[in-house]
């Protein structure tokens, strides 16, 4: 039951991957969603500041208040002699600063919902759902940051969420059709695309194929936690 239900997001997530190449898929512009109000929280917050703030980003599902913490967030990830423990912390609480700034975490929170209603009932408008995503440049240096310099695997369902959120904004925005010959070498000058493709590389691969997070709920308690990445491993090239 858990494969076959990871199965079905799998197979929606390619679907929305393959529409997304479609021009039609995306008729509205991303750019307003990325002019997000500021918010004034101070850069010397300590941590355990920062993840009360995020807890609060969360339960609010507040975009704005998490734009403001992934700076932040990603300034206390890079501090000298950090431990393990609290880096692993801050590297998980950084991913969800960004999918919850960038809209990532409401799109899935409709899509595991559309996966999760009765058989039967009619799709709703995918491209509603994916439209209003969009990354900072902020988002892109924490991303980077965080592909780089592996602490341990994050959850799962974070790095499905994001490297294929990442995927439908460069698929919406080089507007181009699979049957273009300039179509891959197009793709692979996306930044988006190829952080894309680096988060995919950190997912580990397993027959149980643990999640927690957001698919508890469909997949039922995780057998084991992700694997961790050592930093021994070379860092993957974005």
């Amino acid at each position: 039951m858990k494969f076959r239900t990871w199965c079905r997001v799998a197979l929606l997530v390619v679907a929305l991957l393959a529409l997304g190449a479609c021009q039609a898929f995306f008729t509205t512009s991303l750019a307003n969603w990325a002019v997000r109000p500021a918010l004034a929280i101070p850069a010397d917050i300590s941590a355990d500041q920062a993840l009360a703030y995020l807890e609060q980003a969360q339960a609010n599902n507040d975009p704005a208040l998490a734009a403001a913490l992934t700076p932040i967030l990603l300034t206390q990830l890079q501090a000298e002699g950090l431990e393990a423990a609290a880096a692993a912390e801050l590297s998980t609480a950084l991913l969800d600063s960004i999918l919850i700034s960038s809209g990532a975490s409401a799109a899935f929170s409709d899509l595991i919902s559309l996966i999760s209603a009765p058989e039967g009932e009619d799709l709703p408008d995918l491209t509603a759902m994916f439209e209003a995503v969009a990354f900072t440049e902020a988002d892109y240096a924490a991303i980077a940051y965080l592909i780089s310099n592996p602490v341990e695997a994050p959850p799962v369902d974070q790095l499905v969420m994001l490297s294929a959120s990442l995927m439908l904004t460069a698929l919406a925005d080089i507007e181009l059709s699979p049957e273009d010959p300039d179509y891959m070498a197009t793709l692979m000058a996306d930044e988006n695309y190829m952080l894309a493709l680096a988060l995919t590389l950190m997912i580990p691969v397993d027959a149980e194929l643990p999640f927690d997070g957001m698919f508890d709920g469909l997949l039922g308690p995780p057998s084991a936690k992700a694997r961790p990445l050592s930093r021994s491993q070379p860092p993957v090239a974005v």
